[in-house]
């Protein structure tokens, strides 16, 4: 049974936590403890998580359940090392700062990962959210510069604000190109 599965099993109460909040967190601890994203989050980064109170929100008592099962679980993980994730030449010159924040993104909140337009039309949420997750699962395997350039977006009204984006793209471009990905 995945993290996920356990969350469709908690209930709702009159005030719980936010529901989208909760199923995001919840989905990045169900990367990290399957192994298709190992970094998507952490024990700490558990342990300080804070949902905002709603409602119709999930039972806040099963969640606080849920989630110090997880923080258990992430504890016991064995630190992926080094030498287990080969890391190719041209990496290493770069700037590990610059890398950490480009990818930044892909970690934090569906629907919160880049400005919002705020008059207007931007690149539909959704479609931009679900990128950054596919970035966060190929890159470093099998991800090419070709994968970036050739991404397609829709507009939609309040989308995200595609000269961010489109920063955001051409930032990680080069990324990959300097990588010899």
């Amino acid at each position: 049974m995945t993290w996920t599965d356990r969350l469709q099993s908690i209930g709702r109460t009159d005030r719980g936590y936010d529901p989208a909040q909760v199923r995001d967190i919840v989905w990045r601890i169900d990367q990290a403890l399957s192994g298709r994203i190992p970094h998507a989050v952490t024990a700490s980064d558990v342990t300080s998580t804070v949902f905002d109170v709603v409602a119709h929100g999930h039972n806040m008592t099963d969640v606080d359940d849920l989630l110090g099962d997880a923080i258990r679980h992430l504890r016991a993980l064995r630190p992926v090392s080094q030498e287990a994730l080969p890391v190719p030449l041209p990496t290493r010159s770069l700037d590990r700062r610059a890398r950490v924040e480009l990818l930044r993104r892909c970690w934090e909140l569906r629907g919160k990962r880049f400005k919002r337009a705020r008059f207007g039309r931007g690149y539909r949420v959704t479609e931009v959210d679900d990128f950054t997750d596919l970035v966060a699962g190929r890159y470093g395997n099998g991800m090419s510069p070709d994968d970036v350039r050739n991404v397609l977006f829709h507009e939609r009204w309040r989308g995200y604000d595609e000269a961010e984006v489109d920063d955001w793209l051409d930032a990680l471009e080069r990324l990959l190109a300097a990588e010899g990905r």
